[in-house]
């Protein structure tokens, strides 16, 4: 097995025990530093579930977006980063388009692939870095002041932002 076979295989371990609750923090660091070091993309993992529905944010190879049952595989990791908001497994970044339909696209800088995280509630905003419920609103372009919405169907666009459970995101630190 190559060292970046065995240091990906630790990297798998490691989100699939941190997801679950089981990871050693030491275990889940040392994976994640020795992936990081051997080009995949770092910095801090998130899974979004939609509150209403219960499913978590994913994304294919092919640029879709949409919600699957929550399943702990890389595809629905995300990381917020200089780039955007982009999916751990694609490197893709979503991208909303003039109709409100959203896309996994190259991370290009553009203004409607950064978000800006409002956390629900009377609490303060926080760093997504922590965990909690927020709505995901572009900061700047086409879709600025929509919400990032979701139905049962799995379907994920953007949509007049009005507070309701299907533009609430349960956004978790996973490493």
């Amino acid at each position: 097995m190559t060292m970046r076979a065995r240091t990906i295989g630790l990297a798998v371990i490691a989100t699939m025990a941190a997801v679950l609750g089981l990871a050693a923090p030491a275990l889940t660091t040392a994976a994640f530093a020795a992936a990081a070091s051997t080009g995949a993309p770092n910095g801090d993992l998130h899974t979004f579930r939609n509150t209403a529905t219960g499913r978590c944010l994913d994304s294919g190879n092919d640029g879709s977006v949409y919600t699957l049952g929550c399943n702990a595989g890389w595809y629905q990791l995300w990381r917020d980063n200089v780039g955007g908001l982009s999916n751990f497994q694609t490197r893709k970044c979503l991208d909303p388009d003039v109709g409100g339909t959203v896309f996994a696209l190259v991370c290009n800088r553009w203004d409607g692939q950064y978000y800006e995280y409002v956390r629900i509630g009377n609490l303060p905003d926080l760093n997504p870095e922590y965990s909690g419920i927020f709505t995901l609103k572009p900061l700047q372009g086409l879709k600025k002041g929509m919400c990032l919405d979701s139905n049962g169907n799995g379907n994920v666009y953007m949509a007049t932002c009005n507070n309701g459970m299907y533009q609430q995101w349960a956004v978790t630190f996973v490493a």
